[in-house]
């Protein structure tokens, strides 16, 4: 889980 939360919030940055 907790290697979700850097993965979610890079994806997130590189949609944007």
């Amino acid at each position: 889980m907790l290697s979700s939360l850097p993965v979610a919030f890079e994806i997130v940055l590189f949609y944007f």
